[in-house]
């Protein structure tokens, strides 16, 4: 199922909540939607344990934050400035090209989109970076979460975990989910990460802004 056909979906489905009432989905059109399924009259959800470093409250704060009422048109332009990257990881992590190369991918039409693709192509023309992996699926084994991270990476001789942006500013709560990735991706490759780097790839200018936490 593709992502466009499960929102459509999404809406026509009700559930009942832990005390038996039903909740329709439909009342959710248009908002950030966490769904987390699990036993949740079981005895062996051990991984409710994070709660006590972080509380459902919190995360539902974090996310709405995250989300910030996104125009259709931003969110698109940032889709593909994503995916322009997304493929041109591709090419030169498998060792076939560099960047600069005639067999990078096509710009998209989109004047903000080939904005932040130009801010992408500063960043790594201005700093000596070594990519790992691109869109990865990383999980905890520990805290029972998953997630896809946008890049792993040495920058400038330390290990990072990235998240690309094209939002108007770098935003506490993206530190957040980028430090849960480094935990994640700690615990899978055994390997520890220096830094994690959020970098927002302004659509307007072409250029670039660093948010480094250690």
């Amino acid at each position: 199922m593709t992502g466009t056909s499960m929102a459509q979906n999404l809406y026509n489905f009700s559930i009942n909540d832990i005390d038996g009432n039903v909740i329709n989905f439909n009342e959710f059109q248009g908002k950030p939607i966490l769904l987390v399924n699990t036993a949740s009259r079981c005895g062996f959800t051990k991984q409710y344990a994070y709660t006590s470093r972080m509380t459902l409250d919190a995360l539902i704060k974090g996310i709405k934050k995250a989300y910030r009422g996104a125009s259709g048109g931003a969110l698109h332009t940032g889709t593909l400035a994503h995916n322009w990257i997304e493929d041109a990881l591709e090419v030169f992590i498998e060792g076939d090209g560099k960047f600069g190369d005639d067999n990078l991918p096509d710009l998209p039409d989109d004047e903000d989109a080939k904005n932040s693709i130009e801010a992408f192509k500063l960043w790594v023309g201005e700093n000596d970076v070594e990519f790992i992996s691109s869109e990865e699926k990383i999980y905890s084994r520990e805290d029972h979460y998953a997630g896809t991270l946008d890049c792993a990476a040495i920058v400038n001789g330390s290990l990072c975990i990235i998240d690309w942006k094209t939002s108007k500013g770098i935003y506490p709560e993206y530190h957040l989910q980028n430090a849960a990735y480094a935990k994640a991706w700690e615990d899978i490759h055994g390997k520890p990460v220096e830094q994690t780097l959020v970098l927002r790839l302004d659509k307007s200018t072409g250029r670039y802004e660093q948010g480094y936490q250690s």
